[in-house]
């Protein structure tokens, strides 16, 4: 049975390989560029005005922690392809690694697998399209590797997922899940409509909803709120590798290039969700609940994702465990689904206080 939804995944990576392959001088390749830059490109039609389309104040609390699809929002040196210590033997293996593992089909599966399963008898999508674009992920980029860890997924305007992807084996594993929760981000920001200064209940609301249709849908190991946070388990050896191909022992030791400014890439930014105890995650609950109201995007930021993004970026932090509110989101919707005894795919279309409770 049809969902009533098209799914398409534009080809853009395979319309960038020359580009990113390519030897020529950076002002010709900048040229060439530049129906990527603008969107006339075929594989980029909708991205920039998906982009407009997002909410400022969502954006804002990702640009606060520089986690969830910020980096891909600022497309910085455009994914790499004007980053001078991009190394392009390990862009070859990155493009062929796209092929190989079928990145493109490995999103639209997934794609499809989130629509179908929020399908509902009697009920119209709220979205006809979904539209998705895979980037490369730039291996010389310090915050891309090591905070990212080569894998990021930004899904707030309906309708639209984009995907920045280094594809190593736990990347290519982790590909479908990060995906599902982008497009449940958007779909219930299509359910809800624009809300131009969403409160922290509404975050909760949606990032509990996409971490319990990854649950649904996800049968391996590990929280699924945790899942786009969580450093891969190949991933040392995978910066090792990147390392060696450019001459260096170790990552940290790799040169790297952020508009002119050249360093050693250092060691990783952020730790891996902690497992918190049932005390203390009943005291950040209730530290989240008494915030539910807020609208200041920084300290929505603080409340999700946590002290060490927002003082890696300047920010005050509230004393909070790395993407502990993730775990609240998931926490609050999990009981809210019990209390109302309905379906995820119900639940997407109920009200926030419903969810949240009182």
């Amino acid at each position: 049975m049809g969902t009533g939804v098209t799914v398409t995944v534009q080809r853009v990576c395979e319309a960038l390989e020359p580009l990113f392959m390519s030897t020529l001088p950076a002002r010709t390749r900048l040229d060439r560029a530049r129906p990527f830059l603008d969107g006339s490109d075929p594989t980029m039609h909708g991205f920039h005005r998906a982009v407009r389309r997002s909410s400022a104040s969502m954006r804002a609390v990702r640009d606060t922690a520089r986690l969830d699809g910020s980096t891909i929002m600022s497309n910085q040196q455009f994914f790499g392809l004007f980053n001078p210590s991009r190394n392009r033997t390990l862009t070859k293996w990155q493009f062929d690694a796209f092929r190989s593992e079928d990145a493109r089909g490995v999103v639209e599966q997934a794609l499809l697998t989130a629509i179908g399963f929020l399908s509902l008898r009697g009920r119209t999508h709220p979205i006809s399209t979904v539209t998705a674009w895979i980037f490369p992920a730039d291996p010389s980029n310090a915050h891309t590797m090591l905070s990212c860890h080569g894998l990021e997924a930004w899904g707030d305007t309906p309708g639209a997922v984009a995907v920045q992807l280094w594809p190593s084996r736990a990347n290519i594993a982790r590909l479908p899940l990060v995906t599902i929760r982008a497009v449940a981000l958007g779909y219930r920001s299509a359910v809800t409509g624009p809300i131009s200064s969403p409160t922290f209940a509404e975050h909760l609301v949606r990032e509990g909803l996409a971490s319990t249709l990854v649950c649904d849908l996800h049968a391996g190991p590990g929280a699924p709120w945790a899942i786009p946070f969580t450093r891969p388990s190949d991933w040392h050896d995978t910066l090792r590798s990147i390392a060696q191909v450019s001459g260096f022992e170790s990552y940290a030791n790799l040169p790297v290039n952020v508009y002119g400014v050249t360093a050693p890439a250092g060691a990783d930014h952020l730790p891996d969700p902690p497992m918190v105890n049932a005390e203390r995650m009943a005291l950040i609950q209730a530290r989240c609940m008494e915030a539910r109201g807020t609208v200041d995007p920084v300290e929505i930021a603080g409340l999700l994702y946590g002290d060490e993004p927002l003082a890696m970026n300047g920010h005050p932090v509230l004393g909070l465990p790395f993407a502990s509110g993730f775990a609240v989101a998931h926490s609050v919707v999990s009981a809210g689904l019990r209390r109302v005894g309905c379906t995820i795919a119900e639940a997407f279309h109920l009200p926030t206080y419903e969810l949240v409770g009182t």
